[in-house]
């Protein structure tokens, strides 16, 4: 399903390409701000995506994300490792800069604890919505800036039931196109 996915979209934005693909890998670090039950964290990630053109870009994006509450009754240690496949258009170009907006979904491989016997695990869904910008410092080095709006469903295994939320998230990063 996926592969079809990717074959039809590649097919719809490749017949407009008006410059030269590119592949490109990217490492980012982000800051979660409005988490229910946490405070807020930080977390990081790596991307592969494709430039099909200079407006359409299909990437696939892993996140390491660390949760802690200290909450009295409610101390958690919480890991949520997300896969997502996000789609970029690109909406403003000048110079080296580069405006842009996005869209994304995956799933979330949540692992919890509160206690040492209280521990569990949930598989979740995720989305997010976002804009950023990129500022060519070379012909393949780009640095990145995001401002999305990430959403995970709530968790749920041994007892202990927590909830992320859709918090607001800011990230940083480095592109390296191939």
């Amino acid at each position: 399903m996926l592969r079809k996915f990717l074959f039809i979209a590649a097919a719809a934005v490749g017949f407009s390409a008006n410059v030269q693909a590119q592949t490109y890998g990217e490492i980012k670090a982000s800051y979660f701000s409005g988490i229910d039950d946490f405070g807020d964290e930080q977390t990081f990630g790596l991307a592969v995506g494709y430039e099909f053109n200079d407006r359409h870009a299909l990437e696939v994006e892993a996140q390491v994300n660390g949760f802690d509450s200290n909450d009295p009754g409610f101390e958690v240690d919480a890991d949520i490792f997300t896969y997502l496949l996000n789609y970029h258009y690109t909406v403003w170009q000048e110079g080296n800069w580069r405006v842009r907006t996005g869209a994304g979904f995956g799933w979330g491989e949540a692992e919890f604890g509160v206690t040492a016997d209280k521990r569990g695990d949930d598989n979740i869904f995720v989305w997010q919505v976002g804009a950023g910008a990129d500022y060519s410092i070379s012909d393949n080095v780009k640095a990145t800036f995001d401002l999305r709006l990430q959403d995970f469903d709530e968790a749920s295994d041994a007892g202990v039931t927590y909830d992320v939320g859709t918090p607001v998230v800011i990230s940083v990063g480095l592109r390296y196109g191939f």
